[in-house]
């Protein structure tokens, strides 16, 4: 009976891990765009944090708390003021979220009223609060 517990329990665990496995493999990666037409790669959102051109690994120069910021890709982009600027609720050519069909799935932007933000009610919190506390960093003193 306990072989049977366990046949029945490995099979369980290698069919949710093989269908985890599935649903990283086959979602696309979401690339962030910015600038006049949209041509500057400023890195990929959804990449691993190991990933070099990952917004999340903060030894590369795409990373959003890499100790070099001036000189990041992103840096350009979360301006307090600005239209490409992703800190700008007001900026009206954001960073884009793009796959590599080029379809649009957001744009990277505080804004909480802009329906295609990141920061809008039930989009992407995680980024949103990542990208809040980067915006609330880059103020000048008052």
């Amino acid at each position: 009976m306990r072989y049977i517990f366990i046949f029945f329990l490995n099979i369980y665990y290698f069919s949710f891990t093989s269908a985890h496995a599935q649903e990283v493999i086959t979602q696309p990666r979401l690339m962030l765009y910015a600038g006049p037409l949209y041509k500057d790669f400023i890195g990929c959102l959804n990449c691993d944090q190991y990933n070099f051109i990952s917004v999340w690994n903060n030894y590369s120069p795409y990373g959003w708390d890499n100790t070099y910021t001036k000189y990041s890709h992103f840096y350009t982009y979360r301006q307090e003021h600005g239209i490409y600027s992703a800190c700008d609720p007001y900026a009206t050519h954001p960073p884009r979220i793009v796959d590599k069909e080029n379809k649009i799935y957001g744009y990277l932007n505080i804004s909480k009223t802009r329906h295609d933000s990141v920061c809008y009610p039930n989009a992407m919190k995680v980024v949103c609060e990542k990208l809040t506390e980067i915006c609330d960093h880059e103020k000048p003193f008052s």
